[in-house]
């Protein structure tokens, strides 16, 4: 199996990932559940972001250097994980329930490969024929 067919079909997951925390935090008004679905969120992003900087990110960077898509995938996952510090070390529950909606605002345009919130779209060349 190819790289690029696995993180494929993690995309998949996180739709529906995604979907069940947006529900939870427009449902819950409770801290440690919010705080909760963060974690396993925040828990699968960190294994993918892992996979694509350490396996992906290596892959394309001789072919399309690392500025460009990668930098801005690479600050998107830094911002992902801002999101989730900040969930952290709040005890505003409305305060957790915007950051959790950025959170998954955010990881959705990534899987969706949108350069940023401004839904920029660059040209990124098919990582497959890497």
């Amino acid at each position: 199996m190819k790289i690029t067919d696995a993180l494929l079909g993690e995309h998949g997951l996180f739709r529906n990932l995604l979907q069940s925390v947006e529900r939870l935090r427009s449902e819950s008004h409770d801290l440690i559940e919010l705080r909760t679905a963060a974690a396993i969120l925040d828990n699968a992003l960190a294994t993918h972001s892992d996979i694509e900087e350490t396996v992906f990110f290596q892959a394309l960077e001789p072919h399309i250097g690392d500025a460009g898509p990668l930098a801005v995938m690479r600050a998107e996952h830094e911002e992902l994980d801002r999101y989730v510090s900040e969930m952290r070390d709040s005890e505003d529950v409305d305060y957790v329930k915007t950051v959790l909606r950025d959170l998954v605002a955010l990881a959705r345009s990534h899987f969706q490969g949108a350069i940023s919130r401004r839904k920029r779209p660059f040209s990124f060349p098919s990582p497959r024929k890497y």
